[in-house]
């Protein structure tokens, strides 16, 4: 894709590899099924109304801005996020994680600025396999209601989790700043 280009069907799959220098939006009612590789120095948008879904093993090797909706859903997979790209979801975003045993795999970070809820049984790992800044970072809110999760690189956060199950600082340095807060009856 070498000029900016917009999904804006009801249905997009997507397999393989999507490359291109332009910006790449997701236009409000399009679903984007993600298999594959999200490529280029252009970026992509995904609008309020938009839905992206990560199934298999996903990459980005761009930079998402989320203001819409991510749902990833398959189980036993790895996503993988890595050299070039940086999921930025916004503060009218969310991030829906309802699978098992997953890893995000890094050398850039995830900013949370919007909403993240995990659920479904097994761990989320994020981990740097890169040796430095991958990451995840709170601002926003962080809701675990179902399985754990492993922040095991170091990160930042001003924002709340909600902790219904395990959250574990496993590596690293996690700066709690001010305003930020662990709630709930789960354990740290």
């Amino acid at each position: 894709v070498s000029t900016p280009f917009t999904f804006n069907s009801p249905i997009v799959n997507v397999s393989g590899t999507l490359n291109g220098a332009s910006e790449k939006t997701i236009a409000n009612g399009t679903t984007l099924n993600l298999t594959g590789i999200l490529s280029g120095v252009g970026g992509v948008t995904i609008v309020n109304g938009a839905i992206m879904t990560l199934t298999g093993t996903s990459g980005f090797f761009s930079n998402i801005s989320n203001h819409g909706i991510i749902s990833w859903s398959t189980g036993g997979n790895i996503w993988q996020y890595t050299v070039g790209g940086m999921l930025t979801n916004e503060i009218d975003g969310q991030v829906n994680i309802s699978s098992s045993n997953l890893s995000q795999l890094s050398d850039t970070p995830f900013q949370n600025y919007g909403t993240v809820t995990k659920s479904g049984t097994g761990n989320l790992v994020f981990h740097n396999v890169y040796g430095s800044g991958g990451y995840f970072n709170n601002n926003g809110v962080f809701n675990i209601t179902e399985g754990q999760v492993y922040i095991q690189h170091s990160s930042t956060h001003a924002g709340v989790f909600n902790v219904t199950t395990h959250l574990h600082f496993s590596g690293g340095t996690n700066t709690l700043t001010s305003g930020a807060s662990i709630t709930g009856p789960g354990t740290l």
